[in-house]
């Protein structure tokens, strides 16, 4: 049960006493006996382990403690050294003489100070003024829209919607294109958009400013400019072609489309002809090349005999 030549600790004692018990001839009383004075033993060792902690704590914080203590009489010291400078400073502005103030203000230049804000007020007011024209993004998706409170929240919202539609340009660029997906970052992708922009502005064009541009993964791109003018712009078929030329041969600039049913047309009528497409739109009062493409609801091969 000990093991010759270690010394014996509270829990070593406390471990004998227990294994003693579990000797034969060893009657009930003297077990319970015997077992008491273990369990006492092993609280006088959980005393004794405590305090052993505690020491070995104290000690090793004793030099934080000390640190923290001459940290915190530093900072009294400056406390107090800043409480005087600032008792000094106030008594200094205190006793100025007047003569010296009114002395450093005549050195000034007033003149040159007033031209300064005067045209920082005219800088101010432009930007002003082209805000006011250009509105905020809240005010361009509700142009046109009455600002009822009481408004129908639908119709706002579609409203909003076809707003920004009005801005957007649709643009399909192929995947052998140098400004596919995964060839270029949509960083580049901008700063390609942008230099095209650029190059086809002239005097009489409108301000093509871009709010947004989105790409694809299948390549499709929309880019939306900051006022519908400069997308109606971009839109007109000589621009078109002009910014397309300049951007990507390989990309195509797109319309929005929407299916349309019309009823009652002439069987005589070709959809897959050109020319009776264009008399369509100019009958019927349409810009030209609205109709981007026109096919019969039920094909031609399925009809029977008798229609």
């Amino acid at each position: 049960m000990a093991i010759s030549g270690k010394l014996f600790s509270t829990d070593k004692l406390s471990d004998m006493l227990f294994h003693i018990t579990q000797f034969p001839g060893v009657t009930l009383p003297a077990q319970n006996a015997i077992r008491a004075v273990a369990f006492l033993l092993e609280d006088a060792a959980a005393i004794e382990s405590a305090d052993k902690i505690a020491k070995l704590v104290l000690t090793a914080i004793s030099p934080q403690v000390a640190q923290i203590h001459v940290a915190s009489e530093n900072i009294s010291t400056m406390a107090t050294q800043m409480n005087t400078m600032q008792t000094k400073i106030s008594e200094s502005i205190t006793n100025t003489n007047s003569n010296n103030i009114d002395a450093i203000i005549d050195s000034v230049d007033i003149g040159s100070r007033i031209e300064k804000v005067q045209e920082a007020v005219t800088t101010l007011t432009s930007h002003v003024k082209e805000a006011s024209q250009q509105g905020g993004y809240k005010a361009v998706l509700l142009t046109g829209i009455d600002n009822d409170a009481n408004a129908n929240p639908q119709a706002t919202q579609r409203a909003a919607r076809n707003a920004i539609k009005a801005r957007q340009i649709l643009i399909d660029i192929p995947s052998d294109s140098p400004l596919a997906p995964g060839k270029v970052s949509h960083a580049q992708l901008v700063e390609k958009i942008k230099e095209a922009l650029k190059m086809i502005t002239k005097d009489d064009t409108p301000d093509l400013e871009i709010r947004a541009i989105s790409q694809f993964r299948n390549g499709g791109t929309v880019i939306e400019m900051l006022t519908p003018q400069a997308a109606a712009h971009l839109r007109t078929k000589t621009v078109k072609e002009e910014f397309i030329n300049v951007l990507d041969l390989k990309a195509t600039l797109k319309e929005r489309s929407y299916l349309v049913i019309i009823q009652f047309v002439p069987l005589t009528f070709n959809p897959s002809d050109a020319e009776q497409i264009q008399d369509l739109e100019q009958e019927n009062g349409w810009e030209q090349e609205s109709i981007t493409s026109a096919r019969w609801v039920k094909p031609p091969a399925k009809r029977t005999t008798t229609q």
